[in-house]
């Protein structure tokens, strides 16, 4: 089944089905058309290319992207053809609508949570690898009727496209751009991305996971080269591992009534989802539409700073499964319930204590007999008080969408009451860290091959300090590229304060890139209390002008060549009328990344819009430079200061965050 009725009146009149015979011979003769070339099934939104999947796409750095799998069981337009469909998609605009029509969570190729098969470039990428010049190829995808399917196929031979589609291959244009074999992947692990067919259905799916194909499937051959979901396992029955980096899960919601009690199962698991279904359960749409595929919201996969592990249990004389987040160790709770007969099914995902941008609270609410039932929504509390369920408290705080701009944050909490909230902003050339890395010139999602730890980043010494000081300090991440971190901490600014209101104080702090994000994003509002930035550009034109050999490739990487986009992504050349932020800026004398000059610019805009005069510092350079600064020398930021001036910094900091 398309995806909407005027794609497939479009296909029909642009495929001539009337001349061409009968659907079987149709059938029979793309049959024989696949077998030599390999084509395969896949999807993408109408019209052609597909953007990239966070709406503020950055502006330089191509990204590897995800492709989500998703399954309708359909009637053939054709007799003869599959009665499931298997679709792909890179576009998250285009995966919701999908699955607002009927498109579910397909378990088929991948055990990755959210279905998705591999990453895809957004665009097209070149590079050099080993001395030889490489380039990607574009994967267009395909639908035809008499399969009811859709075909992936990675090439740039516009003629073998128009000889397929005098097979009746519709060209539904661009899903992204893969490598074009696995010896010249620039990334650790390129993996083929393989067709599967079942020959007397035509059904047909796609993977890149080392597992063995699907009873009554076979391999049709390799149709691209992705980067994988996650590094291969040696266990054929998980035959992927989840990425390094956290990822943000949906959390499916199951019915069914047994003995007379209707019960609600959430998982994660997008292996038990399918099996639920198939065994007889039935998706819950009773706290969320049905549009929504039975997602309640999302919770993180694994245990990310400043969360704690929501478990499931199940009550057996109750006829109910239970939820519930348990901070600390879990083991002493989890004894507790088992003694009243709450039998722990394990964690089910990762949420934060109280709400935090972008949630939204799962409420527990139950009947006379202990049956319960957990909503998020208007529409669940309605119907939970209309089956005779008395609410209970929240117990967990679920995400509402796993495509939030700002993908990962942490949560460090003072002492006693909280004067605030600071926003910390991490530099490093605005590259994110969490989930991606760059790889030459594009982004790449991490998994365990690449990152040597967990992915967690200890609070830098700048938050362990506002912490120290009373504030609650919020360590954000963000997506590469200067304009996507730049909307990406916005977003997180904005969330943050519909979640806290106007009563609470939130400041910004970061330093070199996450110094100019947090003068930026303070430049862009007129909500932010204070910024403190140390060693970060202010006037991007200038800071490359300044030093031309140094910081560079840093901007131009980020914001690319236009110098058009330096200047409207510079603090000092925002429109800063109105600005009531404090700030602080700081910089060693010795700095030859980020200038001394940048705050100097910097200041003036402030001082010439009328905005609160700056407290401007120039550390005294210190012996030594780089990364290795002698006995009696500190490094601050990019270069090497006495010891003595940063001891007055720290002062001065102290002073200038007491006093907001």
């Amino acid at each position: 089944m398309k995806p909407s009725p005027a794609w497939s009146r479009h296909y029909v009149s642009s495929m001539g089905f009337t001349s061409r015979g009968p659907g079987r011979l149709l059938a029979t003769a793309v049959a024989s058309v696949l077998l030599v070339t390999g084509l395969g099934v896949v999807v993408a939104p109408p019209g052609g290319a597909v953007t990239p999947p966070i709406v503020n796409a950055p502006a330089t750095l191509p990204r590897l992207i995800p492709v989500h799998g998703l399954r309708k069981a359909t009637t053939p337009p054709i007799a003869g053809g599959a009665t499931t469909t298997h679709i792909y998609t890179t576009d998250p605009a285009e995966r919701a609508a999908l699955r607002s029509g009927g498109w579910q969570l397909d378990a088929a190729g991948t055990t990755n949570c959210d279905g998705i098969v591999g990453y895809l470039f957004d665009r097209p990428v070149q590079w050099t690898y080993a001395g030889v010049s490489q380039s990607t190829v574009p994967v267009h995808r395909f639908y035809h009727q008499a399969f009811n399917g859709y075909f992936l196929k990675a090439t740039d031979d516009q003629q073998f496209i128009d000889n397929l589609a005098l097979f009746g291959f519709a060209d539904e244009g661009i899903v992204g751009h893969g490598f074009r074999d696995n010896a010249t992947a620039p990334t650790a692990a390129a993996a083929p991305l393989r067709m599967y067919m079942d020959e007397t259905t035509k059904e047909a799916y796609h993977s890149a996971n080392a597992a063995p194909p699907l009873p009554g499937f076979t391999d049709r051959g390799t149709i691209a080269f992705v980067r994988p979901a996650g590094p291969p396992s040696t266990d054929p029955s998980v035959p992927e591992q989840p990425p390094a980096a956290a990822q943000l899960c949906p959390v499916t919601m199951l019915t069914r009534t047994i003995d007379g009690v209707a019960r609600h199962l959430a998982t994660t698991s997008i292996g038990e989802r399918a099996a639920g279904l198939a065994a007889g359960w039935t998706l819950e749409t009773t706290d969320v539409p049905a549009s929504a595929d039975g997602v309640v919201g999302y919770l993180w996969d694994r245990r990310v700073p400043g969360t704690d592990p929501v478990y499931r249990f199940r009550h057996d004389a109750l006829r109910s499964y239970y939820y519930e987040s348990i901070p600390g160790d879990p083991a002493g709770r989890i004894g507790a319930l088992a003694f009243y007969g709450f039998a722990s099914e394990g964690v089910i995902g990762y949420d934060f204590a109280t709400p935090q941008p972008g949630t939204v609270p799962w409420t527990s609410s139950y009947r006379p007999d202990m049956s319960a039932y957990y909503y998020t929504t208007a529409a669940g509390a309605a119907f939970a008080a209309a089956q005779g369920y008395a609410p209970g408290a929240p117990i967990a705080h679920l995400f509402t969408s796993a495509d939030a701009p700002a993908p990962y944050y942490e949560i460090h909490r003072p002492a006693g009451t909280s004067k605030g909230i600071v926003v910390d902003i991490h530099g490093g050339g605005w590259q994110g860290e969490l989930p991606w890395i760059i790889h030459g010139p594009f982004v790449a999602p991490v998994y365990l091959a690449d990152w040597p730890a967990t992915g967690a980043r200890q609070p830098d010494a700048m938050a362990q300090r506002l912490v120290a000081r009373g504030w609650t300090v919020y360590s954000v991440e963000y997506h590469s590229g200067g304009p996507l971190a730049a909307g990406d901490v916005d977003w997180f600014v904005t969330r943050l304060r519909d979640q806290v209101g106007a009563g609470t104080k939130i400041c910004t702090a970061g330093t070199s890139a996450g110094a100019h994000l947090a003068l930026l994003t303070a430049a862009r509002r007129r909500d932010v209390a204070c910024t403190i930035a140390d060693a970060g550009p202010t006037h991007l034109p200038a800071a490359v002008q300044g030093s031309p050999t140094e910081i560079r490739p840093f901007v131009e990487a980020a914001f690319g060549p236009d110098q058009g986009v330096w200047a409207t992504n510079s603090p000092a050349l925002t429109g800063l009328s109105g600005v009531t932020t404090k700030v602080l800026m700081a910089t060693a004398a010795n700095d030859t990344l980020v200038v001394p000059s940048q705050m100097t610019l910097m200041g003036d805009a402030l001082v010439a819009a009328g905005a609160p005069t700056p407290l401007v510092i120039t550390l005294a350079a210190g012996q030594g430079g780089g990364w290795g600064c002698p006995a009696g020398s500190i490094i601050f930021v990019h270069a090497c200061v006495t010891q003595a001036a940063y001891d007055a910094y720290l002062q001065a900091e102290a002073a200038f965050i007491d006093g907001i």
